[in-house]
């Protein structure tokens, strides 16, 4: 991973760098999106169309919430974090998962979801500033869930 000149120079603290650097771009984090809890369907409805009249963000209706444009989601009725959720993307989420545990971080194992017996999201136990953090896998993709959006990496490349 490194070249032996840094060890033997003891180069340490920039090998941790380096190290470090490459963990993270192993990972990929990237927002993915943001939820927003309200109330009822009504409010996650008015919502969504202010968003639809203001930025012109498309809505797409699902059982429990309805996302404006790619990235943000407004729940139909409150679900975890007071004020809402951030999804983050990950290349490989149990690889995360570990990453993440190992800085002290848990996962609230009750909100696995997995498809074909795989693990492609689960929310970490301890929230940030009042919103819930959702890891959700990017399958290669940060906006794999919405099909009429390309990755955010291509549309504003």
């Amino acid at each position: 991973m490194v070249k032996s000149d840094m060890i033997a120079a003891g180069e340490f603290e920039k090998i941790a760098d380096l190290t470090r650097e490459a963990v993270e771009i192993a990972l990929g984090f990237k927002v993915a999106h943001i939820g927003i809890n309200e109330i009822d369907e009504k409010a996650s409805t008015e919502s969504a169309t202010d968003f639809q009249e203001l930025f012109g963000f498309e809505t797409k209706v699902g059982n429990s919430s309805i996302f404006a444009g790619p990235a943000i989601e407004i729940t139909k009725t409150p679900y975890l974090g007071k004020h809402g959720h951030i999804a983050i993307g990950t290349n490989k989420i149990d690889m995360a998962i570990s990453y993440l545990e190992r800085k002290g971080f848990k996962v609230a194992k009750e909100t696995e979801k997995r498809k074909n017996d795989k693990l492609i999201a689960v929310y970490l136990e301890k929230e940030i500033s009042g919103f819930a953090i959702h890891l959700l896998g990017n399958n290669g993709k940060i906006y794999h869930f919405w099909r009429n959006y390309a990755p955010i990496e291509t549309r504003w490349a």
